[in-house]
């Protein structure tokens, strides 16, 4: 890779500092499981602790300068901006121009799939401890319990995307009519009755419309893939948010950070998905009670944000134990809430 100015050596030398210091915390974390003596122990956890600061605060400079630090954030926020740009591409080839209507009123496919989305999976990845991954697989612990739950709740929701795809208190989209003379008189009639405002009339006029006809066989199985890529990584962070309470070293500042910003974006699919079938529906608001897979990640939202601070709440003081000929001395580390500086505060024993 060529350099084309100092701004690039700063970005890599700072890039392999980084990596580095990731490195070194990981391997210490890895001594300290193996460690027996508790005085080595908690010495090589402190050193994890130290080496974490020093990680946030590299993070702060590659902020500063407007960089990003690790190479695989831009290549996956560009693989999933593609992915979201499926369907409503695939809207605008069968409408045409009127198909910007309904992208923009289905902010779940439009909004949030182009513009959070992407953001969400990059974030997500960069956080990922793929030894934990193996770790939880490779051998019998209670890591265990977290792909497990994993596979129990995919097989739950694989059902429940199928069974809202086909609920009958909820209308389908035009563009999912196979016919596409048919697609467009149904949309020029769902954009007639807004116009109207005589939904009950409305509804049962497009009730009629939809009945015993046929849908388009592949964007019924892109909208449905679509629907379920999503609900899998809404339970992949869950679970693995789950999986980080579950290992006996303490989760990341930064680690936790960046969870904290997933969660976030994740929650802004909620209200995209409540107006997008809102809209759909005509303004009838009966299908919420039979929403099976949206109940469920709401479940899965509202426990993952107990989960974060739950898990940095457990290890804000780690203390080290040294002894000398003269005395025992006990520092004590702890981690300040506005700063990147470590306050260390040596008391006798």
């Amino acid at each position: 890779m060529s350099v084309q100015n100092q701004k690039e050596i700063f970005v890599q030398l700072l890039s392999g500092l980084r990596q580095g210091t990731e490195r070194s915390t990981k391997f210490y974390q890895e001594l300290s499981q193996i460690a027996e003596d508790p005085d080595i122990k908690e010495a090589l956890e402190a050193r994890v602790f130290v080496s974490e600061k020093v990680l946030d605060t590299q993070d702060q400079c590659f902020k500063l300068i407007g960089e990003q630090p690790t190479k695989v954030f831009v290549p996956i926020l560009v693989a999933v901006f593609s992915y979201a740009l499926i369907i409503p591409s695939a809207i605008l080839v069968r409408m045409g121009a009127a198909g910007w209507h309904w992208i923009w009123n289905d902010p779940a496919f439009g909004f949030f799939m182009v513009t959070v989305f992407p953001f969400s999976v990059a974030v997500f990845s960069c956080v990922v401890d793929t030894e934990l991954l193996r770790n939880s697989v490779s051998h019998i612990s209670r890591l265990n319990v977290a792909p497990i739950l994993y596979l129990i709740m995919l097989i739950v929701l694989i059902r429940g995307v199928y069974l809202d795809f086909y609920d009958i208190h909820r209308f389908r989209q035009p563009y999912l009519v196979s016919d596409h003379s048919k697609m467009l008189e149904l949309a020029s009639l769902h954009d007639h009755v807004f116009e109207t405002k005589d939904f009950p009339s409305g509804r049962m006029l497009y009730d009629n419309g939809l009945h015993n006809v046929p849908l388009s066989r592949l964007m019924s199985r892109l909208y449905m893939v679509s629907n379920f890529v999503n609900v899998v990584f809404g339970v992949s962070v869950f679970c693995y948010l789950f999986l980080l309470t579950l290992k006996p070293e303490r989760v990341g500042e930064r680690t936790c950070n960046h969870l904290v910003f997933v969660i976030s974006t994740l929650a802004v699919w909620f209200p995209c998905r409540a107006y997008a079938d809102w809209y759909m529906n005509l303004s009838n608001v009966s299908w919420i009670g039979t929403y099976q897979a949206a109940w469920i990640l709401l479940v899965l939202l509202v426990v993952a944000c107990i989960i974060p601070s739950t898990a940095t709440g457990r290890f804000s003081t780690l203390t080290i134990m040294s002894k000398s000929k003269n005395a025992t001395v006990r520092i004590v580390i702890r981690r300040p809430v506005q700063s990147f500086a470590l306050e260390v505060t040596p008391t006798s024993c």
